[in-house]
């Protein structure tokens, strides 16, 4: 049974600022932040996690320790975990069937980066358009070429049909490669979504330009 006690925070310091700790103690004063460490003495870190009602966590596996990972272990020592939020709009490092199973709620902050994450889109089918990463190494490597070689192409128009699609499919993911010339895909990582491109962990970012 989860219990509501003092109203308490914890997460850890990834050096990013400003950044969710200082968000919370300018306009929430009745919550107390835990700012925590990854080296720090794992005995204040985990007593730290075990009191507190909820968990700011990252969306990246690779910049959290497995031992902080939000699943069945860590939920077990923390009896009064009500909800956990990742800073961003996936949720990779979270065990939503295990929060389920213990009445955690699991939130997202979608949207959060999406100024960033449209600009990193736009440089990348620039990139992918005009040969700019095909260009720099062929400079660096001092290999010449003709002029035309390295343009790249002009684009033309954007087909959006498939903007904002809620689910995926390998017939679906097909049918957007062989109809774009340019072709973008963001998913959290799910089970599903894990099935149907075959990567390992991690947001997919999948890009593919069509060249015939």
């Amino acid at each position: 049974m989860r219990t509501r006690t003092e109203k308490r925070v914890f997460w850890f310091d990834d050096g990013k600022r400003p950044n969710v700790a200082d968000a919370l103690e300018e306009t929430e004063k009745d919550i107390l932040v835990h700012r925590l460490a990854f080296n720090g003495p794992p005995a204040d870190i985990w007593g730290a996690i075990s009191s507190s009602q909820a968990y700011c966590i990252t969306s990246t596996r690779q910049e959290l320790p497995e031992d902080y990972m939000c699943n069945a272990a860590l939920i077990a020592r923390c009896p009064d975990l009500l909800v956990v939020s990742t800073s961003g709009a996936g949720y990779d490092t979270v065990d939503v069937a295990a929060c389920t199973a213990e009445g955690v709620l699991v939130v997202n902050q979608t949207g959060a980066n999406a100024d960033a994450v449209s600009e990193h889109a736009v440089a990348m089918m620039l990139s992918l358009t005009k040969n700019i990463p095909q260009t720099d190494r062929a400079l660096r490597a001092g290999v010449g070429g003709k002029r035309e070689v390295f343009k790249g192409r002009n684009a033309r128009s954007v087909d959006r049909r498939y903007s904002r699609r809620r689910s995926m499919t390998p017939t679906l993911l097909n049918e957007m490669v062989a109809n774009g010339n340019l072709t973008r895909v963001v998913s959290a990582l799910t089970a599903v979504t894990l099935l149907v491109r075959g990567f390992p962990a991690g947001v997919l970012f999948f890009f593919s330009l069509r060249t015939a």
